[in-house]
């Protein structure tokens, strides 16, 4: 470490808090000074679960919104695809099988679901980019929770990326199934209601 070829005498590494250090350092015979050095994780070891507890609410609230989201999702499919039941039979009575029209309802919903997507995504990295440029300031009741005086959205390209690979497979899944369902339908029956 850099801080012994200037001559300083440094305390054994420990992962513990400094206040246990003291009492520790304490009781040594020793006459000088020795420099402890410790991260932030090592001093903020007793709040690390506050920190884990938020994630895991971060997680099931990510699991939430997701099963709105799929019911969301779900619902717009099915009236969607009910409002053109008609065309869905006209289309059945022209000779299209109900893989065909499973496919071409699954990429009507991939490629809106991806543009969306992408949209979602521009818009957050254009946030991202705007908090960079132009940071929120932390009131000073707040600074010394969030360890800044500012607040800076940062984008994690990697997996946020996968969001926009992700919904329109989930999109794609969730609109199967009331497909399948007017699919089913016999033509006549269609377009007689």
């Amino acid at each position: 470490m850099t801080l012994e070829k200037y001559g300083y005498d440094l305390l054994p590494e420990q992962a513990t808090i400094w206040l246990n250090k003291l009492e520790k350092v304490k009781k040594e015979n020793w006459i000088g000074q020795k420099v402890d050095v410790t991260t932030w994780k090592d001093e903020m070891q007793d709040f690390m679960w506050l920190a884990n507890m938020v994630r895991y609410f971060g997680y099931l609230f990510g699991i939430i919104i997701g099963l709105i989201t799929i019911v969301s999702i779900l619902n717009t499919a099915w009236m969607s695809i009910i409002e053109r039941k008609k065309e869905i039979a006209t289309l059945r009575t022209i000779g299209l099988r109900k893989s065909g029209i499973i496919f071409l309802v699954a990429i009507e919903f991939v490629m809106l679901a991806f543009s969306f997507s992408l949209l979602g995504y521009i818009t957050y990295l254009s946030i991202a980019a705007l908090s960079s440029i132009y940071p929120m300031s932390v009131p000073k009741e707040l600074v010394q929770f969030v360890l800044s005086e500012t607040f800076v959205i940062t984008t994690d390209f990697l997996s946020s990326f996968w969001i926009i690979i992700i919904t329109p497979i989930v999109v794609a899944i969730v609109s199967i199934l009331p497909t399948i369902i007017v699919a089913k339908i016999k033509p006549a029956i269609a377009m007689a209601e």
